[in-house]
């Protein structure tokens, strides 16, 4: 996008232009200025030409004067002349009253001309008035004075001897002064015409000179501009057509370079920008997501590749249509909600939904759509980046389907300690819904609430933890508690912020029973090795010692002695056969190796052959047995579990002991009952384990292997039946086997 300061290039250009055109046309003023001066200048030599006619005037005003001057002296003679010779006296005096204003008009007619300007004349004009003192003083100390005595013969003779000739030459001076005057004048004006004419050609020169150098000025600073604006026009014209790489190589300091130097800085920040905007068009043609343009009227005003390749519009089929043609109609309301934000100039980010395809299809896309705004802040339209998110869901749903397919118990919580995903495997763990665990508190589901509370603080201060063990209280009620081991760690976003922790549950409880069974039976084979140690070495001792006692004193014993040793060396013998026995059965059953020969049994016989066999307690047994019930099973097999529960009874049982067998459906049931402390309900479940001893006192007190029971349960399932264990109603304890009934032979 352009640069607002390169916008503002152009307008500096005008302004510079227009300062051009003002410059010319200052100068345009100033030569028509000048021109006004020698106008103005011309017209104040005209009015010099009309001062000098006017000083010619008064030339001939002075010789007026002058002539004046004569006229008036001429006529005061004449008057004199009168005075001298009339004899009235009303008219001499009137004369001489004339004579004296006349003299008056003389001396002013000459005094207005003497006070003109008399360069060049003073002697001239000193001569005069040195005739004219001669004149008065002869008039009036001479003439005068010899009229008023009447002496007129005397007058008439001084009269013609000096008053004549001063007449004459008073009237000569004042002829030799007019033509004088004459010629000053003549001169004066002939100067000042040729003055005039000077001064008049001399500012018409001027006047002619300014206009042309102001002309020639206009034309060179004309041709100045004129270059540069040419020079400026081409530039213009070639950025008009694209061309920004010209430069305008003028260097003044003048406005001309200013607005040089603007344009080039114009051109440079016009280019920068279209490069600019050439980048981002590049990017915008070949990016990966859709970028989409919209006018405020939801018209679509632009189109890059990526759009055409996920809607399958092409941009003329598009460019002009109603953006609304991409929206599902489901989804229409989401157009008002984004016009509104993009109204309020607030930008929509990462806004996940649904946009449909040319063909129909829906296509999963994330949405930025951004406010445009001219350079006054106007709004003018939206800016929409649409991300494909089809292959991140399918990406999602493949990893989701790796979470759901693990079958260890994968949570993830929240910074406020809330389960903010968890799995189907936790379901399960758990027994509660998917949904009912979201946003519930992750240490609710164990037994000990602040140690599963420690795991997340854990993870925080170390990163990570392994193999956290926790114990899962359950939900559905289906089992009390499960034991899991947790591994924990912290999740982050792409900028390395925390965003919570991730754990990994796994069950194992099986390992953990497996586990404490293993050592329980770690535990019953050392007790067992213990018992089969004492249970060996007791006999092989007795063996041992009564061997060698008739070995070393045969003769020293009577018959008697030798046969009770004999018996006892027989019993004690019988009892490490029945040992290696019980080891050999056991080892069968576990290995798989033992078989049966079943063959149809008469239960109460069976257990009477049993009860004579057996020690002298045996014989205060109680049987209650039908005589004619039967069972199916191997002969050994049965004496072997009548045996062995029987001895059961009374080493760890107290009497009366008694023994009940019944028949119940297609099998007989044989009870031995005793009234004994009985069996610890938690031990039921392992009391017909190898090696297994429950910790009673009763078992402390005597010794034994721990194989009697799982030999019995190994030789009833080997014959069809089973082995189990059912309190005794009245007290004590009731062991029973059932077998299959069988059928008497010969019946």
């Amino acid at each position: 996008m352009v640069d607002s300061r390169a916008r503002r290039g152009p307008l500096a250009l005008y302004a510079n232009l227009k300062m051009a055109q003002k410059l010319l046309v200052g100068f345009l003023a100033v030569s028509v200025l000048m021109v006004g001066v020698g106008v103005v200048g011309l017209a104040k030599l005209t009015a010099v030409e009309t001062n000098l006619e006017y000083v010619y005037a008064q030339n001939l005003q002075s010789i007026t004067w002058l002539h004046q001057a004569q006229d008036d002296a001429t006529t005061g003679q004449r008057y004199v002349l009168e005075v001298a010779f009339v004899t009235d006296p009303a008219v001499r005096a009137r004369t001489q009253t004339e004579l004296v204003r006349l003299d008056a008009l003389v001396d002013a007619s000459w005094a207005k001309y003497v006070s003109t300007d008399m360069v060049g004349r003073e002697k001239l004009r000193d001569d005069f008035n040195a005739t004219m003192r001669v004149y008065r003083k002869v008039r009036d100390t001479q003439i005068l004075p010899l009229i008023e005595a009447g002496r007129t013969a005397d007058f008439v003779a001084l009269h013609a001897k000096l008053v004549v000739p001063l007449i004459n030459r008073i009237s000569a001076d004042l002829a030799g002064l007019v033509e004088t005057e004459n010629k000053v004048a003549a001169q004066h004006v002939a100067a000042s015409a040729a003055d005039y004419r000077f001064a008049r050609n001399l500012i018409i020169g001027i006047i002619l000179a300014a206009l042309a150098l102001s002309i020639g000025l206009a034309i060179g600073i004309g041709r100045m501009i004129s270059g540069p604006l040419h020079q400026t026009v081409e530039a213009l014209e070639g950025m008009a057509k694209g061309r920004l790489d010209l430069r305008l190589d003028i260097d003044t300091r003048d406005e001309v370079g200013q607005m040089a130097r603007a344009l080039n800085r114009s051109m440079l920040r016009l280019r920068e920008a279209t490069e600019a905007d050439q980048r981002l068009a590049s990017i915008v043609k070949y990016s990966q997501d859709v970028i989409i343009s919209r006018g405020v009227d939801d018209k679509i005003m632009s189109w890059n590749p990526a759009a055409e390749q996920m809607f399958g519009y092409s941009s003329q089929e598009i460019i002009g249509k109603s953006a609304s043609l991409l929206t599902p109609k489901d989804r229409a309301g989401e157009l008002d909600v984004i016009g509104a934000k993009i109204r309020a100039g607030q930008a929509v980010e990462h806004f996940e939904t649904t946009r449909v395809r040319k063909d129909g299809s829906v296509v999963p896309v994330s949405l930025t759509i951004s406010p445009i705004l001219d350079a006054d802040g106007t709004l003018i339209g939206a800016s929409t980046i649409a991300h494909d998110l089809t292959r991140q869901r399918e990406a999602s749903m493949l990893a989701r389907s790796m979470i759901e397919a693990s079958l260890d118990s994968l949570v993830s919580i929240s910074p406020d300690h809330k389960i903010a995903d968890a799995n189907q495997a936790t379901v399960r763990l758990t027994g509660v819904p998917r949904d009912k665990l979201i946003g519930t508190s992750f240490s609710g589901y164990f037994t000990e609430a602040e140690k599963a509370e420690e795991i997340y603080h854990l993870v925080l201060e170390q990163g990570s933890v392994t193999d956290y063990p926790l114990t899962v209280s359950r939900r559905d009620g289906r089992e009390t508690s499960i034991e899991v081991l947790y591994n924990a760690s912290l999740y982050r976003d792409t900028s390395g912020r925390v965003l919570g922790v991730f754990a990994a549950a796994r069950d194992v409880t099986k390992q953990r029973q497996a586990q404490r069974q293993l050592q329980e039976a770690n535990d019953a084979i050392r007790g067992f090795t213990a018992a089969a140690a004492h249970d060996l070495r007791s006999p092989l001792a007795a063996i041992t010692g009564f061997s060698s006692l008739l070995s070393t004193n045969w003769e020293t014993f009577t018959d008697e002695d030798r046969r009770k040793f004999v018996g006892s060396i027989d019993r004690q013998s019988q009892n490490m056969a029945r040992l290696v026995d019980d080891l050999f059965t056991s080892a069968s059953i576990e290995g798989g190796g033992l078989a049966a020969s079943p063959e149809p049994i008469v239960v109460g016989e069976a257990i009477h052959r049993c009860l004579d066999a057996g020690s002298g307690d045996a014989a205060s047994v109680a049987v209650s047995c039908p005589p004619d019930l039967v069972v199916r099973v191997d002969p050994h097999h049965l004496e072997r579990i009548l045996d062995n529960y029987v001895q059961n009874a009374f080493k760890y049982g107290e009497p009366p002991v008694r023994i009940e067998a019944t028949r119940v459906g297609d099998m007989v049931e044989v009870r031995v009952l005793d009234q004994g402390p009985g069996v610890p309900p938690g031990f039921v479940s392992k009391l017909f384990g190898r090696f297994a001893r429950a910790d009673t006192p009763a078992t402390r007190a005597k010794k034994g292997t721990g194989l009697g029971l799982s030999i019995v349960r190994g030789l009833a399932e080997v014959n069809g039946g089973r082995a189990r264990y059912e309190p005794n109603v009245t007290g004590g304890s009731c062991f029973v086997v059932e077998l299959p009934a069988g059928e008497r032979p010969g019946a």
